[in-house]
Formats: structure tokens, sequence, C-alpha cells
């Protein structure tokens, strides 16, 4: 029968969806659900690969993967945002520290820690279950990893320590409005480098994105990728 309330049709949406998902990697997955009163977050297994996706009422949003990795092929990326990310911070050769704001799934952070052993991260994350969730992948926190649950803007707000690279992980475009970009700019080294990445979640309009980020155009040299 049909479903009889948006409730009912929502959740066989995002069963299709997964269904639709699971014929794709062809292979049957499981999937994990973590609750907060902050956001929904849902990980589908499929093997040795997770996939983590944030819900927020539209079914749609399945096909929207906040991360997705293998934890025994942390090299590979499965997300094109990746690339150009991890490409951003090779312009800064050696460096000591980095401010990480959204944790997502860990893919960065444990890529950044094989091949830069003894670099200091400060992770701020708003939802403590972001973490739980992103562990479910494969995420391993160290010593050298200091995840602070703290608003980002507030953050940088208030933050006395300067560092090598920043990086601004966020799930949408909203989630800038709070952030004051000179507040980046104090924290960031002369020569380093800040990297950015949202999703759109549909957005069309070039002009609308460009309103988003005019404030830290404004404070450092931004260089996209459309």
């Amino acid at each position: 029968p049909e479903p009889t309330n948006n409730t009912e049709k929502l959740k066989d949406k995002i069963e299709k969806y997964s269904q639709k998902i699971n014929k794709l990697l062809n292979q049957e997955g499981d999937t994990y659900t973590f609750k907060s009163a902050i956001s929904t977050i849902h990980i589908d297994a499929f093997g040795d690969r997770f996939r983590m996706w944030f819900e927020t009422g539209r079914a749609e949003d399945i096909e929207l993967s906040q991360s997705n990795y293998n934890v025994n092929d942390i090299d590979k990326f499965y997300l094109i945002y990746m690339n150009f990310m991890y490409t951003f911070l090779c312009y800064i050769g050696k460096f000591n520290n980095i401010l990480m704001i959204g944790l997502g799934g860990g893919q960065l952070q444990m890529l950044l820690r094989k091949y830069h052993a003894d670099l200091q991260m400060d992770i701020i994350e708003i939802d403590p279950v972001v973490e739980q969730a992103a562990s479910k992948m494969g995420f391993s926190k160290d010593n050298k990893m200091n995840i602070v649950f703290a608003d980002g803007s507030k953050f940088c707000k208030t933050a006395d320590k300067i560092y090598d690279a920043i990086v601004i992980d966020l799930d949408n475009l909203s989630s800038f409005d709070n952030f004051d970009f000179g507040d980046v700019a104090r924290i960031l080294d002369i020569n380093g480098v800040c990297t950015i990445n949202s999703c759109q979640y549909g957005l069309t309009s070039d002009d609308v994105l460009s309103s988003k980020l005019k404030p830290f155009s404004l404070t450092l040299p931004v260089f996209r990728n459309k």
C-alpha cells in the first residue's frame, strides 16, 4: 500500500535509494544510524568501504555522501572534493599544525597522519555523535589529534594559536552564515593555506555560492574548483 503520511513517504524513498545504491555497488550492505540533538547520521557499510551521509528530511540527500572511503585503502578518493582539498594542502610542504573545522568521516585526518606522523591536529566538531559515526567507518583518534566539540566559527574568534593550514569542511552553505573570515585569516600563518569544502545541496546559482563566500574572498585569495 502507498505510505499514508510524509514521514512514511520519506522512509519509503530512503529505502528505495538504499536499494539503488546497493545494486550500483553490486553487493549487499549494512546501514548504521547515529542520532543526536543536531543531526541524524547514516553509515552505509559495504565490506571495508563505508559511506557517511546526513539526513536532512529530503530523500535525495541519501545520494549526497559526506564521506566515502575504504579504511584499508585510505589513499583512494571516491569523492572528488578530496582531491582538491589534499592537493592544496600539498602547497605548504612541511607543516607542523593544522586546524580542521568539521570531522566528517575522518579520511582526511587519517591520510594526513599517514604522511605527516608528527602533525598536530586541532579538530573542531559541533556534534560529538559525528566522532562515534566516524569511528564506525574506521577513524581512530591518536595523541596528536585534539578534538574539541564546539562551533567552528566561535572557536576561530577566540583561538590564540597560529596555524600552518586550516581546513573548513562544512555540510552546507548555511553553515558559513556565522563565519567571520577575518577571524580565520587572523589565525592562519602568512604562508599558510586555507581550503574549504561545502555542499551546495542542489543550489545551481553561481551567484548564491559567490555571495556566501564573498567575505572570505575579501580576506584571502581564493582558488575555486567549479
